[in-house]
């Protein structure tokens, strides 16, 4: 079974016990749930929705709503799953993996932030340019662009901007990206400050942000 029928299987079956919960016989007051039913199926519904999307993703952060066991609540709860269903049905698996693509970027540009407070300039420079280099791979791999292991940034970036993905003000930018990054791959951290990697960190955070948090409705346009 693929991994996208995975996901639905998993979906309907969590659905049905919504229902089920619902033609269940009412305890009193009659419009709740019974709440050691209802404790279970959300913590089931709240760990799936973890391991599919992320902590702050919409659905997860919609579905902590679902705080108690009125009935309104969970027939709320159980078309958030059907609505997840039907993201999954009619996206397939792209548009989850663009997501947790961007929490994975967004995990390591933090630890680059770390780095660029505490002073340590030179390993965040790598660090960022290693998530670019890794996000405008996927982003060519999206579109269809076949790039070999030699590509760099700056031949990646052309690559997209060849085929209308950027911008050619995007490109200079990401020449200036690559060029830090190669500095301080090869030790030449003289070449560059500190506020041109921190200025580097932000505006490697936008442009990944841009292209993969907003990959459903902004795909066709540039940056």
């Amino acid at each position: 079974m693929s991994n996208q029928q995975e996901i639905l299987t998993r979906l309907d079956k969590l659905i049905l016990e919504a229902d089920n919960l619902l033609r269940s016989p009412s305890p009193t007051p009659p419009y709740n749930v019974d709440f050691g039913l209802f404790i279970g199926w959300k913590a089931k519904c709240l760990t799936f929705l973890n391991n599919c999307l992320s902590e702050k993703h919409t659905y997860v952060e919609t579905f902590k709503t679902v705080a108690d066991s009125y009935r309104s609540n969970v027939k709320g709860g159980m078309e958030i799953l059907k609505a997840f269903r039907e993201d999954v049905k009619n996206n397939g698996l792209r548009k989850l993996e663009w997501h947790i693509s961007a929490d994975i970027f967004d995990s390591f540009l933090d630890s680059a932030e770390y780095l660029v407070e505490e002073g340590y300039k030179d390993p965040a420079a790598c660090l960022v340019g290693a998530v670019l280099e890794h996000g405008l791979r996927k982003l060519c791999a999206n579109h269809g662009y076949v790039v070999g292991s030699s590509n760099n940034i700056s031949s990646l970036g052309k690559t997209l901007f060849e085929n209308g993905i950027i911008n050619s003000l995007t490109l200079k930018d990401m020449s200036a990206w690559g060029d830090i990054r190669n500095h301080a791959v090869h030790g030449e951290f003289d070449q560059y400050t500190h506020y041109r990697v921190k200025e580097m960190l932000k505006n490697v955070h936008d442009f990944l942000e841009f292209h993969f948090k907003n990959f459903v409705v902004r795909a066709d346009a540039s940056s």
